[in-house]
């Protein structure tokens, strides 16, 4: 019996839904950033998108 065309395409479709999650990758990852100034700085300023990429009020 011949493979139905349709069928075989809505199978393919189908599993790459189901699947599509084993091979998605994270939204976001973890980051530690250090800094090591030379002199004394009293604020240091970090912008990212944990602020909206705004400048940081108080600072660090």
């Amino acid at each position: 019996m011949k493979p139905n065309f349709w069928g075989v395409l809505g199978s393919a479709f189908i599993n790459i839904f189901l699947f599509q999650n084993l091979f998605a990758q994270p939204d976001s990852v973890d980051v530690t950033f250090f800094y090591k100034p030379t002199g004394n700085p009293s604020v240091v300023f970090l912008p990212g998108e944990f602020n909206n990429w705004g400048p940081n009020s108080n600072g660090f």
